[in-house]
């Protein structure tokens, strides 16, 4: 069984071993440079994905410094592109100087930002 059915029967006429292997679902799951606006959701759902991989390696959900991003409101700031790297890193994915560096007030985080971190939460998965 694959995508992004709700059921699936597996049938079976002997013994036999059967693994289930769930994917995050993402809003916007293409992101698109110049075109995609990064939204409050982005974080949340990467947060999320992230706190899961955690509990899978018996880490404790990870203390955001902005617990609630609120769509319309809360800004996109390099804190918060900062935990999701050291968070997933935590849990086994890439080392945060990994990514490109960004700068307070110079860098503007981009879908490519985004992206980089959903490939590295599906290579955990």
């Amino acid at each position: 069984c694959s995508g992004t059915a709700t059921t699936c029967m597996v049938t079976m006429t002997a013994n036999q071993s059967v693994t289930a292997t769930f994917s995050q679902v993402f809003t916007d799951p293409t992101l698109t440079a110049q075109s995609t606006l990064i939204k409050a959701v982005h974080f949340s759902e990467l947060r999320s994905a992230i706190n899961t991989l955690r509990a899978v390696n018996s880490l404790a959900a990870f203390g955001w410094t902005d617990p609630t991003l609120t769509a319309g409101t809360t800004s996109a700031k390099k804190v918060h592109m900062d935990e999701l790297r050291q968070a997933l890193n935590e849990a086994g994915g890439p080392s945060p100087s990994s990514y490109e560096t960004l700068v307070v007030g110079q860098t503007t985080i981009k879908a490519s930002h985004i992206s980089d971190l959903r490939d590295a939460v599906r290579a955990l998965e």
